[in-house]
């Protein structure tokens, strides 16, 4: 059984269409890439995998189990976590609090453990700062933990947003456009972090413009258009595609 089954993934916006019959699995461990010209829908159907928008049509099961109705923060801790972007929402936050944030997903308080700050609200908040410690260690943010997060570079804040959403402890990582922005190195050292979240058991599916990027570290690749899917395979499958090579040809290479 695939980690996740999606089969026949419609979405309606009034008239328009904005996804039709799409189907893919994705292999627990794997490194997926969604890519397709402007417009292809593929944040539509980010936004559906995560439970923002509801589908019109079609299923989504994730190890198992029917995704589809459940709402954002039920998908999240099912498993399926995406980066929250836009870091500028964490202006009054350190690099350290906000990374904190992502622990909701698992940290097991309750409101009166809170208030009371008793035994059990005090050991789950030892182990979430232990493991936003392991997290901003892995991302190289550490010694910037106490920064406001303003006070980091671009490049810092797009590895900030990668940095939140593993402290929710994701079984699969959906990023959206991660490279956005990076220079040459940057690109590199989030590559060799992808490669390490793989590594560690966390399954990848990513929207990226970067088509170098996308053919080195990806293992599957699906191609959406005009809300369709026009192709998916092995990135040198993908690469000589004839479809793949018009749609982009005809629409040109900016992402949405």
């Amino acid at each position: 059984m695939s980690l996740l089954e999606v089969r026949n993934l419609t979405k309606r916006f009034g008239g328009l269409t904005a996804v039709h019959d799409i189907s893919f699995d994705i292999e627990q461990g794997k490194i997926v890439s969604l890519i397709g010209p402007n417009g292809a829908g593929k944040t539509t159907t980010f936004s559906m995998l995560t439970g923002l928008v509801k589908p019109s049509s079609g299923g989504i099961h994730f190890q198992g189990k029917n995704m589809v109705g459940l709402p954002m923060h039920v998908v999240s801790s099912q498993g399926i976590v995406t980066t929250f972007q836009k870091t500028k929402v964490f202006t009054t936050l350190t690099v350290e609090e906000a990374t904190l944030i992502g622990t909701y997903n698992w940290v097991n308080t309750r409101l009166p453990d809170i208030l009371l700050h008793n035994k059990k609200f005090c050991l789950e908040e030892q182990k979430a700062r232990e493991r936003v410690k392991e997290i901003l260690q892995y991302t190289n943010l550490y010694e910037k933990r106490k920064l406001k997060c303003t006070g980091l570079s671009y490049g810092e804040q797009r590895i900030l947003e990668i940095a939140v959403a593993m402290a929710a402890n994701p079984v699969l990582l959906l990023l959206d456009e991660p490279a956005a922005g990076l220079n040459h190195t940057e690109s590199q050292d989030l590559m060799n972090m992808i490669y390490g979240l793989r590594d560690s058991g966390i399954t990848i599916l990513l929207i990226e413009h970067d088509m170098s990027l996308v053919m080195k570290i990806s293992q599957h690749v699906v191609v959406l258009n005009f809300g369709e899917k026009i192709a998916e395979g092995t990135p040198a499958e993908i690469t000589n595609n004839e479809k793949v090579i018009e749609a982009y040809l005809g629409a040109g290479v900016e992402e949405e």
